[in-house]
């Protein structure tokens, strides 16, 4: 699994910014575009991610140094998306494989990868998946 940007918020506003972006924002499969309680039941929210990172599980090292380099790239489109959209959730999630047996695993997460999250209000995610050995 690649390291992903996740944005949660209103359906229509987030579409709308998917639509005109010239970064490859798309719906996920998750989305849940569900009622939201106390607040105007017409009104639904959904979830959009951006690829960060293209490396899988195995690397997260070169997923953080890629989502470094994406993050500065893409400062100012971000921050754009970010003002439009100033109740939105944002995570992002890297993508970490724990090999059967393992014990543990370590990952640092610089600073300035800390710095550009916070810049952008952007919470910082891991997803740990269980992989089988490979039998080659």
């Amino acid at each position: 699994m690649p390291a992903v940007l996740r944005i949660t918020g209103d359906h229509l506003a987030l579409e709308s910014i998917a639509r005109e972006s010239a970064l490859a924002i798309e719906e996920t499969t998750q989305s849940r575009k569900k009622l939201r309680q106390w607040t105007d039941a017409t009104q639904t929210d959904s979830t959009y991610r951006l690829v960060v990172s293209h490396s899988d599980g195995d690397h997260v090292p070169q997923q953080i140094e890629e989502a470094c380099v994406f993050l500065e790239a893409n400062e100012e489109a971000l921050g754009s998306i970010f003002n439009a959209l100033p109740n939105c959730r944002r995570t992002l999630d890297f993508s970490w494989d724990l090999p059967d047996g393992s014990l543990g695993q370590f990952n640092r997460f610089p600073t300035t990868l800390l710095s550009q999250l916070n810049a952008f209000g952007i919470e910082l995610g891991v997803s740990v998946y269980g992989v089988a050995n490979s039998t080659d």
